[in-house]
C-alpha cells in the first residue's frame, strides 16, 4: 500500500460518543443528544481532561 499513497499524517480525534450510538432509541431528539455528548467530548479534550481515543489516517493517493 505505501506504493499507492504518499505520507500518512495521523490525528486524533473523538470517538467516546460512538459507543452511545448503537444504546439510543429510535427518536427524532438522538442525534442532537449525540451532538451535545460529542461536543461535551471535545470540550474536555481541548482542557486535557481526557485523551481522544480516535484516530484518523490520512493519507494523499499517488496517481499512476
Amino acid at each position: 500500500m505505501a506504493d499507492r499513497v504518499g505520507p500518512v499524517r495521523e490525528t486524533t480525534v473523538p470517538y467516546f460518543y460512538r459507543y452511545l450510538i448503537p444504546a439510543l432509541p429510535v427518536r427524532e431528539d438522538a442525534a442532537a443528544w449525540v451532538e451535545v455528548v460529542l461536543e461535551e467530548e471535545r470540550r474536555r479534550i481541548a482542557g486535557g481532561e481526557i485523551v481522544a481515543l480516535g484516530r484518523r489516517l490520512a493519507a494523499p493517493v499517488r496517481r499512476a
